[in-house]
């Protein structure tokens, strides 16, 4: 923990964000490792798979929310954009329409991450990944 708080705003998001990726991948693959992308459902090894965002990233309220991150194959994330619309679709299947567009509308909420803030979000993240290793 003394490491981390001597990390500047922007680092900890950097080490947030390793610690996030990896838990949303690793929590929907599969006891062999494999995740299926949820825009296109094709299968791969949870390392070889980005976290996809249905609302971008720099959208800060919604960057770390677990409903709005799905495993995602490069494909999809980087070349087609996030493949939004089928990702759309994944997220009502999952978790319903009314939820979505609360998500969809939570997106221009302010956000503030504290220093504090972050690192507890990093220690949340690190303890959930334990629990999943």
């Amino acid at each position: 923990m003394t490491i981390v708080k001597s990390k500047t705003i922007s680092q900890l998001h950097k080490i947030l964000w390793k610690a996030f990726s990896e838990y949303i991948r690793r929590k929907n693959a599969d006891r062999n490792g494999y995740v299926r992308c949820c825009s296109c459902g094709q299968i791969h090894q949870w390392k070889n798979v980005d976290c996809g965002h249905y609302i971008s990233r720099s959208f800060l309220t919604v960057r770390y929310d677990e409903m709005n991150c799905a495993p995602q194959c490069k494909g999809c994330n980087a070349f087609r954009q996030g493949n939004p619309i089928e990702f759309r679709k994944h997220l009502i299947d999952r978790y319903g329409e009314k939820a979505v567009l609360d998500l969809e509308g939570r997106k221009n909420y302010p956000a503030g991450f504290t220093r504090d803030g972050l690192i507890l979000k990093i220690e949340e993240y690190k303890q959930k990944l334990k629990g999943l290793i």
